[in-house]
Parts: C-alpha cells; sequence; structure tokens
C-alpha cells in the first residue's frame, strides 16, 4: 500500500479556493436577493429559495468552524473599540438599504429627501439596527469565550 504524502501548502491553498468559492456563491445570492427586492419589487415567494440557500450555508459554515474549535480564541483578539466600530458600519449599511427601501415605497408620503418625518424614521431604523448589531457581537463574544 502505498502512502501519498501531502504538502501542507497545496492543501492550504486548496481550502483557499474553496473558501473563495463559498464566499463568490454568498455575494452572487445575495446580489440576486437585493436585485429581486428592491429593483424587480418582486414578491418573497420568487426568492425564498436563495434566502433559504444563503442561511443554510453560512449556518453550516459558522457550526462546523464551531464544532471544529475554530471561533474559541478569535475573542481574544477582538477589543471593544473594533466592536463598536463593526456595530457601527453594519448599523449604517443597514439602515442605509432601508432607508433607500423605504423611500422608494413611500415617496408620496414625503415632501422629499429632506422631510423630518422621513430622517426620524431613519433615525428610528438606525436606532434599532444599533442596538440589534450590538447584540449580535455581544452574544458572539459570549459564544467565543
Amino acid at each position: 500500500m502505498k502512502n501519498k504524502i501531502h504538502d501542507e501548502r497545496i492543501e492550504k491553498s486548496k481550502l483557499e479556493v474553496k473558501n473563495e468559492a463559498i464566499y463568490m456563491i454568498s455575494f452572487i445570492l445575495l446580489v440576486s436577493i437585493i436585485r429581486n427586492v428592491f429593483m424587480l419589487k418582486l414578491p418573497i415567494s420568487n426568492y425564498i429559495t436563495e434566502i433559504f440557500i444563503l442561511g443554510a450555508i453560512w449556518v453550516y459554515v459558522f457550526i462546523r468552524n464551531l464544532w471544529l474549535g475554530n471561533l474559541i480564541n478569535v475573542a481574544e483578539t477582538v477589543n471593544k473599540k473594533v466592536i463598536l466600530l463593526c456595530t457601527i458600519v453594519s448599523s449604517i449599511t443597514l439602515t442605509m438599504t432601508f432607508a433607500v427601501n423605504n423611500f422608494n415605497l413611500y415617496s408620496s408620503k414625503y415632501s422629499g429627501v429632506f422631510d423630518g418625518l422621513f430622517w426620524a424614521a431613519i433615525l428610528v431604523m438606525f436606532i434599532q439596527m444599533f442596538i440589534l448589531s450590538l447584540l449580535f457581537y455581544v452574544a458572539m463574544g459570549k459564544i467565543k469565550k
């Protein structure tokens, strides 16, 4: 019986290619979902499969990494400033996405982009997204410890 010697560098490069493929598939699914929701305004029944596949990919990656113990040491390298910065960036990104959708759906109710009601809705969305993102990052820190 002949044992093949595997070079770790080759194995690592193969894993990197697979990792990049997962990110690329996820990005394509996310772009497709955003296009269906915001540009084509299709009902959710038309893109529910894409949402399910995207969620299944990331749930599997998370659970598999947790099972292998790959997420345990990450919390030691992340400090509070990074968590706050990630929370603010993700909150702004989510708020901008929902604000554009809100203005597209309810533009007839607003007198323009500078309408006070529109900015109040954006502020409420930002506060909600900030709290949700902060809870997410705090919960992730608790899981990793």
